[in-house]
């Protein structure tokens, strides 16, 4: 099979996944919102069997990860850089190809903190859901930032009935791993449960490191494609670069948005009686009460009050003792 047979094949398959990918940056919150418009049917008071936690193999395979904001990551950048500077100095482009290769074969080249958390479980099994998320809370100590941690922190402080701990922690969970259908489906089903409405939409259910993975790839695919362009002067090699540069900016915008989403701040009330205030002072009067686990944007803060603003788009002031920050 020849190279031009192979850019064709690249060409039909970049068209496929530009059809997938060019919708997805406009995904607003709207979209997610009404695409969980009939949530499953839960209630509040769910027996154990129906919210199970985590198990032990999951949270030790459990982290949070940020591969964008390592700097070192965009060494990854290399191959195709280096690919393309190749082509401008050598005569054949067969000529870079094991250089190439090469590259790619080189690049591939205390106490156990799991005790608290076999005791959790035990603790769990035997309805004693006080010890149990102690002692998950000394594993989450010493295993900081473990998505599957916080979302058995969630489902212990519902059957404890601290409903804004539970939104929090679940929250905070799927901000660490967005992907997870577990935890979008009980958090849905929790806030469905406790009659909170117009909550704020849970993270889109794709990593930024999954948008930065995309971005890495298509941008060495176009500097590799744009080497041929460079030593073979094709049309068909010139359309590929066109269409892998079309995915490599879709990519970006695609990342860059999830950066935008990362970046802003959400609260949820944690408290049972907590109003919206209309101005950040103690005797203020207020628009209306804030039920334990709703969650607002943060906008500002003003000494101990929060400025924060709902998904109604109605702004206000709530105080800080009262919110937790995802």
């Amino acid at each position: 099979m020849g190279v031009g047979a192979c850019a064709g094949y690249v060409r039909a398959g970049l068209v496929a996944v530009l059809l997938l990918l060019l919708p997805t940056p406009g995904y607003s919150q709207n979209d997610q919102r009404s695409a969980s418009e009939h949530p499953p049917p839960a209630s509040a008071s769910l027996d154990p069997q129906d919210l199970p936690l985590k198990e032990l193999n999951e949270i030790k395979k459990s982290n949070c990860t940020r591969h964008y904001s390592n700097p070192l990551n965009l060494l990854f950048l290399l191959p195709g850089m280096l690919f393309f500077l190749f082509a401008l100095v050598t005569r054949k482009a067969k000529n870079i190809l094991p250089f190439f290769f090469l590259l790619l074969l080189m690049a591939s080249s205390e106490q156990d903190p799991y005790i608290s958390v076999r005791e959790a479980q035990r603790s769990f099994q035997a309805g004693h859901y006080t010890e149990a998320i102690e002692l998950y809370r000394q594993a989450e100590q010493a295993l900081s930032c473990n998505p599957a941690l916080l979302y058995n922190l969630g489902i212990l402080s519902h059957y404890l009935g601290e409903q804004g701990y539970a939104i929090h922690y679940l929250r905070q969970s799927l901000r660490e791993k967005p992907g997870d259908p577990q935890g979008r489906g009980v958090l849905q089903s929790l806030e469905q449960g406790y009659g909170l409405v117009g909550q704020v939409a849970a993270p889109f259910p794709v990593h930024p490191d999954l948008a930065y993975l995309l971005l890495l790839l298509f941008a060495n695919a176009s500097l590799i494609m744009a080497a041929f362009v460079v030593r073979t002067k094709r049309v068909q090699f010139l359309i590929s670069f066109v269409l892998l540069t079309i995915a490599a900016l879709g990519s970006f915008t695609f990342f860059v948005g999830r950066l935008r989403s990362e970046s802003r701040s959400v609260g949820v009330v944690i408290s049972e009686e907590s109003d919206l205030n209309r101005v950040p002072e103690e005797d203020s009067k207020s628009w209306f009460e804030l039920p334990s686990g709703t969650s607002l944007w943060i906008r500002g803060q003003f000494g101990d009050y929060y400025l924060v603003e709902t998904p109604s788009e109605i702004m206000g002031w709530v105080q800080t003792n009262t919110i937790l920050l995802d």
